[in-house]
């Protein structure tokens, strides 16, 4: 828990000299996430989002945040936003270990942008 005090401290000094730093926001968010502060760690995920909007990453980390606190409709509308294919996939995945907690195999639930999901209970 001390070393991620001491990240937070440092991401923040460095957010200082340079606040236009999308890495800086995206690895607080990170920070945060460690310590279970999921509030800070989806504020700076998103500031991270809005510096660098191509950064599918911060988007899958806000869209995780969001099914944490259970605001699933948050999470599709961050989900709608990620454009590459192995990142939907990934947020499809964690969305579905959220919400279902059965196996599944990743086919035709979702049809955005060619991906699907079924799911499979066994």
């Amino acid at each position: 828990m001390e070393k991620f005090k001491k990240n937070e401290i440092v991401y923040k000094e460095a957010l200082n000299y340079n606040p236009k730093e999308y890495q800086f926001y995206y690895n607080l968010g990170m920070t945060y996430t460690r310590i279970n502060d999921f509030a800070n760690a989806r504020d700076n995920y998103k500031k991270a989002a809005t510096i660098n909007s191509l950064q599918d990453i911060s988007n899958l980390s806000i869209g995780q945040i969001y099914l944490i606190f259970e605001e699933y409709d948050e999470a599709e509308k961050i989900r709608k936003r990620i454009e590459r294919p192995d990142f939907q996939f990934a947020f499809c995945g964690i969305f579905c270990d959220f919400i279902f907690p059965f196996r599944f195999e990743r086919k035709d639930v979702f049809h955005d942008n060619g991906l699907s999901i079924r799911m499979e209970i066994g």
